[in-house]
Order: C-alpha cells, then sequence, then structure tokens
C-alpha cells in the first residue's frame, strides 16, 4: 500500500492528522482500497442511490459521479486498513502515550422504508493485526435524504498502528436487499490535552477472563438475522444461549495500573465505557445493561455505577447500538469489575431472548 501522507499541523498545543482513505468518495467507479467483508455485494455505483419508486428518488450520489452501495444481499460490509507506520515519530510517540483520539464522518442515505441501518465502525490493531480496540458511529435511519454523520472523540488505544475503517449495511425491513449508501467518507487522528490508557477491551470473540453469575455466557456469531447474527457481522457477540432462563449476568475482573494511582487517589481520574448493544431477536424481547464496580485493595467495594436504557437496549431490530458513559474513579480504587446483563421482556425462544454485547472498551482519563 502506497499513498500521500498529510503533514500534521500543530495548533498550540494540538494537531491534526487527516488519515490517507484510498478512494474515500468511491470516484474510482470501483472499490478499489476497499475489501469486501461479507459477501461480494458491496460496490460502487453511478446509479440513484433511491430508486424511482422511492420517496426521495433521483437525488443521485452525494458528491461527484459514484457513492458507495451495500448491494443486493441482506447485510453487506467493506473495510479499508491505513497503516500508520509512516507517520511522523512524534504522533507514534503520542498515540503510545494515550493522547491520541480519532474521528470518522460521511455522509448516508437508505431506502424508502427507513429501515435499513448503516454504520461506520473504527477499529484498532497492533502492527501484528492484534485487536486492541473498536467503536461504531451509532447505526441510523437517514429519512431517504443524504445526511452528514460524525463520530467524534474515539480514543485511540495505546500501540496501535493500524487503523480499520468498516462500512456496514443492514437489511432491517422492506425489501427483499439492504439499500444503504455512503459518500465522502473521512477519518483523521487528534492529539488532545490529557492522556488515557486503555484497561479493558474486548471483542466478543471469547469468553475468557468472564465470571459467570446466572447461567453461562456465551460466544456466538450465528447466520441466521433470527438470532441476531446479522447484528455486527462477522464479528461475534457475547450472549446467553440456549439453556437460559429469564436473566443472564457475568462479570470481567481488572487491576488498574499501578502508575495512575496518584493520579487516581487525586481524584482526577475518569472512567470510561463504550459497548455495543443490540437485541437477538428481530422484535424488542430483550433489554441489557452494563455496570462498573471499583475496589480497593483489600477487595472492599467503593462505589459502583450503573448503565441501563431499556429504550435504547432492546430496539425492535437486531442492528447494534453503541452506548458510552463515564464516571469518576474514587480514590483509593486499585481494580474494577465490570459487569454485563440481559433480562428476557417477553417471548418465549431460549436461544434469542438475551442482549448481545461486543466491542467492550474500558479507559481511563485525566
Amino acid at each position: 500500500m502506497s499513498f500521500l501522507i498529510n503533514p500534521y499541523r500543530f495548533v498550540a498545543p494540538l494537531y491534526v492528522q487527516v488519515l490517507p482513505l484510498i478512494n474515500a468518495n468511491a470516484e474510482a467507479g470501483n472499490i478499489t482500497g476497499w475489501t469486501n467483508a461479507i459477501a461480494t455485494s458491496f460496490a460502487a455505483t453511478a446509479a440513484n442511490p433511491l430508486s424511482s419508486t422511492e420517496v426521495g428518488s433521483g437525488i443521485g450520489p452525494y458528491a461527484g459521479s459514484y457513492s458507495f452501495s451495500s448491494g443486493g444481499t441482506s447485510f453487506a460490509a467493506a473495510y479499508q486498513d491505513i497503516s500508520l507506520a509512516g507517520l511522523d515519530a512524534n504522533i507514534l510517540a503520542d498515540i503510545d502515550a494515550g493522547r491520541i483520539t480519532a474521528d470518522c464522518g460521511g455522509f448516508l442515505v437508505t431506502d424508502k422504508d427507513n429501515t435499513d441501518w448503516g454504520h461506520v465502525d473504527l477499529m484498532f490493531y497492533t502492527s501484528g493485526g492484534a485487536w486492541l480496540g473498536g467503536a461504531m458511529h451509532d447505526g441510523r435511519l437517514s429519512q431517504s435524504a443524504w445526511r452528514a454523520f460524525t463520530e467524534t472523540a474515539l480514543k485511540v488505544p495505546e500501540t496501535t498502528r493500524i487503523v480499520r475503517l468498516m462500512l456496514r449495511g443492514w437489511r432491517n425491513g422492506g425489501d427483499a436487499n439492504t439499500q444503504v449508501y455512503w459518500d465522502e467518507i473521512s477519518a483523521r487522528l487528534n492529539r488532545k490535552a490529557g492522556t488515557h490508557t486503555c484497561i479493558l477491551s474486548l471483542n466478543g470473540a471469547s469468553t475468557a477472563g468472564w465470571t459467570n453469575v446466572v447461567n453461562t455466557l456465551i460466544t456466538a456469531t450465528v447466520a441466521s438475522s433470527s438470532t441476531g447474527g446479522n447484528a455486527w457481522g462477522y464479528d461475534p457477540g457475547l450472549r446467553w444461549g440456549t439453556g437460559s432462563t429469564s436473566t443472564g449476568h457475568a462479570w470481567h475482573a481488572q487491576s488498574l495500573p499501578s502508575t495512575w494511582q496518584g493520579a487516581i487517589d487525586a481524584g482526577v481520574v475518569t472512567l470510561e465505557a463504550n459497548f455495543q448493544l443490540a437485541c437477538t431477536t428481530s422484535t424488542p424481547q430483550a433489554s441489557g445493561r452494563v455496570y462498573v464496580e471499583f475496589y480497593d485493595a483489600g477487595s472492599s467495594q467503593l462505589g459502583s455505577r450503573v448503565y441501563s436504557d431499556p429504550a435504547e437496549a432492546s430496539p425492535a431490530r437486531q442492528s447494534a447500538r453503541r452506548k458510552q458513559f463515564s464516571t469518576p474513579v474514587p480514590a483509593n480504587a486499585r481494580s474494577i469489575r465490570f459487569g454485563i446483563m440481559g433480562t428476557r421482556v417477553s417471548g418465549t425462544s431460549l436461544n434469542a431472548i438475551f442482549s448481545s454485547f461486543s466491542y467492550i472498551n474500558v479507559f481511563l482519563e485525566r
């Protein structure tokens, strides 16, 4: 891969580094620079994104002659990996010191039924391809007209050397095929004043490190949309499976880094958690919530924070939603317990009634 790296600009004392996406606006007339992740339907199209039978038809690509299309399947995704190896050494040092955040943006339009969903994900990897964390733009309906989307201040984990930008389209209803279109995609890195460190980053690929409290947590990628397989495409999710009753509960313990103890005890550290959450059926049969508990060196609990948003946690669709919360870290905290819970709201199927979780990231920030 070869590309021109834009010089980063200092803005006393912050700077911006534009990430060099190849064919970010589809104007090559094909998907050069992009890789199909699901099926082979992702494509560049010169056709009007909305056909003559659809509300808002005839608008054409947002800019130029082409836009990206999710194609003629129920789910489609494509990604582009951007190597950071050629960036200025000062930027790489700032990444490793936890001073860098990422933004992404562009324009999105979906079909006339206002049911199909489009997502944009940023995922972070080491130079060797090890997954460090990820965050997604919350998929949304575009109401049959081009609409700008942005996702800002996503924390870049230390040692990141590859950024993956993924476009995902998911058919939630209406026509047989997903109809999601993107144009003018962009991404950049930003240096911020404070620092952060990632203490917990999970992509749903393993249940290692989890302690089951109620029922057994499993990891699964299911092809059938009826069991939530299309919630995030090829990325597996954490959920409770066959044999579970009405609730599921598991937690993951994590020590806080000793290098942060002084700042924690001074009361200047905040914990931020972001995660994806989806209902595992096409109707809102489940709700999900997360919590974090803080413990001192003697394992005494110092405090907790619960995030629960039933209206958003159990949408009448399987497309994953990005959630986020932050809370102060109490003085003398030396470890956390991060918990996830699912509750059956309705329905009887024990294999597809609980919420699924993926892309769990927990950061400390000061």
